[in-house]
């Protein structure tokens, strides 16, 4: 069951990263790249700091992954605001 853990985990974690990049290539024509970027980049740090203690990273990053992925609520409505709303 770990093993499945680490494999969507991790897999979730490459996409968010692919989504950052993309969106910070793209960050100055799309207003919603913004909130992608920092959406992507607090779910990537909630992904990191909820892992179970056999997956454990150091305890640095996961400080630090708690501290990005606090916002990670309001981002989504953020996100899901500029999508629907054209002003």
């Amino acid at each position: 069951m770990m093993l499945f853990d680490a494999f969507i985990r991790f897999s979730g974690l490459a996409i968010l990263t692919l989504m950052a990049f993309l969106a910070l290539r793209d960050v100055r024509t799309f207003r919603p790249g913004q909130y992608l970027l920092a959406l992507s980049i607090s779910v990537s740090g909630m992904l990191l700091s909820y892992t179970p203690e056999t997956l454990q990273v150091p305890e640095f990053i996961t400080v630090m992954a708690r501290i990005v992925d606090i916002p990670s609520a309001v981002l989504v409505w953020l996100f899901g605001l500029s999508l629907f709303d054209d002003a």
